[in-house]
């Protein structure tokens, strides 16, 4: 078992350092966008078209992953390859043609769509993002390999290849602003996600072919199929009613002013920043382990791994909330602030990336229960679960926003987070039934002192230090270091685990 752990948390950082060094990539392509086309009217009719068709996209994956990766490796496990083969392929022949007219809806219905999607707007921009969100459509196209594919390599645990997703789309975009966007404008970025959605599934079916062959199977008396859709259908709705709370939130936006939809994508860009590194990258391996101790009754492992992992979550993305409240404007400036990217802009991005900072560590633990509770193939739980917290976010994004403009937006999904995680918890119980969770408030109990800390810390930096923001940043960053030192000094378990593992590597790459 120690080796296991050992492999686990090796393979979470291997992951992290892949996805910090996308992160920095996409960091570079949205500076490249904002230098170019800055924060306008032509930036919001874009992001608002690539926010649905990418959202949809992303959502679905993401549910059709996790619910295929639980049936693929059960399948696996208890009745071979071949099986678990014919189930996949199964699932191809099933959602490409249902893909297909998903498509042609989209396409037929897209001036609606678009009205829906920004009521702020007038008939021209409408105009401009219903004819770009028929161009996009086609890539929805990919999902029926990608989704497939990712959950035939990450259940054998090779979690790079689907990872790749972020630097295909980034390396598209950013070669389009800088060769094309002269000549064709914003239409570049549009036809370079194209390009990059059907290169990205060419790879992911040669990368999955060391363990997978696509063949004509049917869909008759394939072992998993029924039991693989019932369990999608819930959480395919969950993804769903998440679209429809980010086309309010996109909504709102649209009626705050020019600019206000693309400052708020930016900001969701580095705040997924953080959701990457520390949360997807977490909960892309620990879907496929406890999707296996599921399969082999192995609760208590489940709850030990999981309380730890939570536990840890706590403790780093308490400090990063701190840092992101107090340094949320020159973050935005070391990242965006240059060509057409104004300082209205930088005001209005700072304001909406501190509303997300604040529910960093509530979305991180919701995330992972969400995921467990996936393992166990409760999909209909956190139906349940994800449907409340989105009634929740809708009401109050619409009743904050009136009050304190975007920023209200991004509070509003942190407290409909925190409905969610309350909601998995008492799912959870059902299943793990002695998780917990009092670990977790006294974790958290431990790390606000050090945490008020840190927030002197940094307001004092950020009152009077005058140097240049990156410099600031640096300082801010060696303040959190300070902070997980203190937490080591207080024998905070997960927090001394980390870092012996780092001196482990450090003394054994020295002897080398």
């Amino acid at each position: 078992m120690g080796k296991k752990k050992k492999g686990t948390i090796k393979t979470v950082a291997s992951i992290s350092v892949m996805i910090v060094f996308f992160k920095i990539l996409s960091f570079f392509r949205q500076t490249v966008t904002a230098y170019y086309f800055g924060a306008t009217t032509q930036t919001d009719s874009y992001y608002v078209a690539y926010g649905f068709i990418m959202g949809i996209i992303s959502g679905a994956v993401s549910a059709l992953t996790i619910s295929t990766i639980a049936v693929y490796t059960k399948i696996r496990i208890l009745e071979g390859i071949n099986e678990a083969s014919r189930l996949i392929n199964s699932l191809i022949e099933i959602s490409f043609p249902v893909l297909l007219g998903i498509v042609l809806v989209i396409i037929v219905f897209a001036p609606g769509i678009a009205k829906i999607l920004a009521p702020g707007y007038d008939e021209e921009q409408l105009a401009v993002v219903s004819n770009y969100i028929r161009v996009l459509a086609p890539s929805l196209l990919i999902l029926s390999v990608q989704f497939t594919m990712s959950s035939v390599l990450d259940s054998n645990k090779s979690f790079f290849a689907p990872r790749m997703e972020t630097f295909a789309y980034n390396i598209a975009a950013i070669i389009a602003c800088l060769f094309f966007s002269k000549a064709y404008g914003i239409k570049s970025l549009l036809i370079a996600q194209l390009i990059a959605a059907f290169s990205f599934s060419l790879f992911l079916i040669f990368s999955a072919s060391k363990y997978h062959r696509i063949f004509l199977t049917g869909v008759k008396n394939v072992r998993g199929l029924k039991e693989a859709v019932i369990t999608m259908l819930p959480l395919l709705i969950s993804n769903s009613v998440v679209q429809i709370n980010e086309m309010v939130d996109k909504a709102i936006t649209s009626s705050l002013g020019n600019g206000a939809t693309s400052s708020l994508y930016y900001s969701q860009t580095l705040h997924q920043f953080v959701i990457g590194v520390l949360i997807t990258s977490v909960t892309n391996v620990m879907i496929t382990d406890f999707s296996e101790m599921v399969a082999k009754n192995q609760i208590s492992d489940i709850r030990e791994r999981l309380s730890k992992a939570n536990n840890f979550l706590i403790c780093v993305l308490l400090a990063i909330s701190v840092v992101v409240v107090f340094g949320a404007k020159d973050i935005v400036k070391i990242v965006y602030f240059r060509g057409s990217f104004s300082e209205e802009a930088v005001e209005l991005t700072s304001r909406s990336l501190i509303g997300y900072s604040l529910g960093f560590g509530i979305i991180a633990v919701n995330a992972m229960l969400s995921t467990t509770l996936y393992a166990f193939r409760k999909t209909k739980k956190t139906l349940i679960s994800c449907v409340v917290s989105i009634m929740v976010n809708c009401l109050l994004s619409i009743v904050l926003s009136r009050f304190w403009g975007i920023i209200g937006v991004t509070i509003g999904t942190c407290i409909s987070s925190a409905v969610g995680l309350l909601i998995n918890y008492l799912f959870l119980r059902k299943h793990i039934n002695d998780y917990p969770i009092k670990y977790h408030i006294i974790t958290l109990l431990k790390c606000l002192p050090f945490a008020g800390l840190l927030s002197i810390f940094c307001w004092l930096i950020e009152k009077y230090f005058l140097g240049p923001s990156i410099f600031k940043f640096v300082i801010f960053i060696v303040g959190i270091l300070f902070y997980l030192f203190a937490l080591k000094i207080v024998h905070i378990s997960e927090i001394e685990g980390i870092m012996r593992n780092l001196t482990n590597s450090i003394r054994n790459r020295n002897k080398k």
